[in-house]
């Protein structure tokens, strides 16, 4: 029987699941929906359900994987009493991060694509000035015919080929290098009015 993938650190453990709970929804949306539903309040609420649903089920799926060392469906399908149909909901779990995968990929083409137009210059080389060229340039971008095709598969491409590579030399070597990255990206980006 072949051994089960692991970290061969904490701090890699650590930094794929921050990068799989912290990513481009947080840097994308997250700031938009706190200013659009009260701010200060919302990030309270938001803080206490971190608290009392998000720690307390990432607890749970870190003892589930430990214990099962199986996918979702069978860590569901090893932990029930006598095998009842638990294991669809490890099924639907798997299913569930497939379609938010298949989202955000096509965004990470997005993003990628405003990677490529920052550095080539085009990102702001419409007629029109500052967030209305951006705008126009993106819409342009998003409604195109091939280019958002691209690029999505581009995206794939690179994470099947981390995925590839297995959980020590793929996804623990590129969390450990891109989340830095995004700390320091964000740091970068944070613009103090005062």
């Amino acid at each position: 029987m072949a051994s089960t993938p692991k970290f061969a650190s904490k701090i890699g453990l650590i930094a794929a699941t921050v990068g799989s709970a912290v990513g481009l929804g947080n840097v994308w949306r997250f700031p938009a929906e706190v200013q659009s539903n009260g701010g200060a309040a919302f990030l309270l609420i938001y803080i206490i359900c971190i608290f009392l649903l998000g720690i307390p089920v990432m607890t749970a799926e870190f003892a589930l994987g430990r214990g099962g060392e199986s996918d979702a469906a069978g860590v569901y399908a090893r932990v029930t009493p006598e095998r009842k149909g638990w294991w669809l909901a490890g099924v639907l779990a798997i299913t569930a991060s497939y379609l938010i995968l298949s989202f955000y990929m096509v965004v990470s083409g997005w993003t990628f694509e405003y990677l490529v137009q920052s550095i080539t210059g085009d990102l702001y080389s419409s007629p029109s000035i500052g967030e209305e060229a951006f705008k126009e340039r993106m819409g342009s971008y998003i409604t195109g015919t091939y280019r958002p095709i691209v690029m999505t598969v581009i995206m794939i491409a690179a994470n099947i080929y981390v995925l590839l590579r297995g959980v020590q030399a793929g996804i623990e070597k590129m969390s450990n290098v891109m989340m830095p990255v995004l700390f320091l990206l964000l740091l970068i980006l944070v613009d103090d009015k005062n």
